[in-house]
């Protein structure tokens, strides 16, 4: 769905990098705890240790540095999260990565998916994450259609300008070669230095972007 108004688009580019933040903050603190089951209420605690230092203020985003910081100040909070013995979550990893490759993978069978939980066994536990991870993704990614896969391609892009630009990405349509055809409508530039900013139709003649 398109969006109708400038503001429409400048709030859903606000609110996917809040949503890129968290996220990020998330995977980092779960980085370096281990044993913290990954769970809706251990996101919503540590998102929430994270507001409560700021004062609620929702225009600081959050990261792992405050969280850190949050703690540092009242460690007794760490308490409050889920945990798992390491082995146990070991091995739920390992489930989960068998039971997708024997889902989606070619050419498992028993005896190979055997072979592969007993190679799984010698991984580290951030080592199976990223494993399960990316066959997430991969059958994720299969799953979807190419339009989809264009949809989010479009909203990275918008992000990006907006970010280095301060502008909404100039379209794909305009190409270095119709910016410099010399049939290309001055007043049309002219729009197109209004809307997209000078950089950026800089960067785009140059080939940069």
């Amino acid at each position: 769905m398109g969006f109708k108004t400038l503001e429409q688009q400048n709030a859903a580019i606000e609110s996917a990098r809040v949503e890129r933040a968290k996220s990020e903050t998330l995977a980092q603190i779960y980085e370096e705890h281990q044993d913290w089951v990954r769970c809706i209420a251990n996101d919503k605690m540590a998102l929430e240790t994270i507001l409560r230092w700021v004062d609620y203020d929702d225009k600081v985003l959050p990261s792992k540095a405050i969280f850190d910081q949050a703690i540092f100040e009242n460690p007794e909070q760490l308490k409050v999260f889920v945990r798992r013995p390491l082995e146990k979550i070991k091995q739920q990893l390992i489930e989960e990565i068998l039971a997708l490759l024997k889902a989606k993978g070619k050419n498992h069978d028993e005896f190979s998916l055997r072979q592969e939980g007993h190679r799984l066994a010698l991984m580290s536990v951030p080592d199976l994450r990223t494993r399960l991870a990316t066959l997430e993704a991969n059958a994720k990614m299969a799953e979807t259609p190419i339009s989809e896969h264009r949809k989010t391609l479009q909203a990275a892009s918008a992000e990006y300008a907006r970010a280095t630009y301060g502008y909404p990405a100039l379209p794909d349509e305009y190409t270095p070669e119709r910016l410099k055809s010399r049939s290309f409508p001055s007043s049309e530039l002219k729009k197109l230095l209004r809307l997209y900013g000078n950089d950026q139709l800089l960067a785009r003649l140059n080939g940069q972007s």
